[in-house]
C-alpha cells in the first residue's frame, strides 16, 4: 500500500458506553508494505499502542504519528515518528534514533560529573545530579 494523502486511522467506538469488544487496528502483517510517502501523515495516535503492529516492511518518507504509549523500539525504522508530543527520525546510516528535541529523551541517570544517558539516541542530556 503506498499512501500519498494524509490517512487518519480511528477507533470510533472506543469513547462510547457499551461499546464492548469493538476494536481498531492497524498491522502491516509479514510479506506485505506499506509506504507513506514525503510530507505525507500516517495518524494511528487515536488507536491503543498493543492495537499497532509493524511486521512487513514500512519505508516511512513522511511523518507517523503513534499514540503516547507507543514504544519506540516498535516503531518502523524508518522517516520521522512522533509518539504523542515526542518526535524521532531514524538514523539509517548509524542505525539508531535520533531525538528532535530535548523533552523526547528518556532514561539514564546523571551524576554529579555526568549528564543522563538517553536510552533510546544515546546522547547525554539535562542536568547533573546536584548530590
Amino acid at each position: 500500500m503506498i499512501l500519498n494523502e494524509d490517512l487518519t486511522i480511528s477507533n470510533p467506538y472506543a469513547e462510547m458506553e457499551g461499546a464492548g469488544a469493538i476494536f481498531a487496528t492497524f498491522i502491516v502483517p509479514t510479506g506485505t508494505s506499506l509506504t507513506v510517502n514525503q510530507g505525507i501523515n500516517l495518524n494511528l495516535s487515536r488507536l491503543a499502542a498493543e492495537d499497532i503492529n509493524f511486521i512487513g516492511t514500512v519505508s516511512n518518507n513522511g511523518t507517523i504519528l503513534l499514540p503516547a504509549s507507543f514504544a519506540i523500539q516498535n516503531a518502523p525504522k524508518s522517516g520521522n515518528v512522533k509518539i504523542g508530543e515526542k518526535s524521532y527520525t531514524w538514523n539509517s546510516g548509524n542505525t539508531n534514533w535520533i531525538c528532535n528535541d530535548l523533552s523526547s529523551h528518556f532514561g539514564g541517570e546523571a551524576t554529579c560529573t555526568d549528564q543522563a544517558v538517553c536510552e533510546i539516541c544515546g546522547e547525554s542530556y539535562g542536568e547533573l545530579d546536584p548530590n
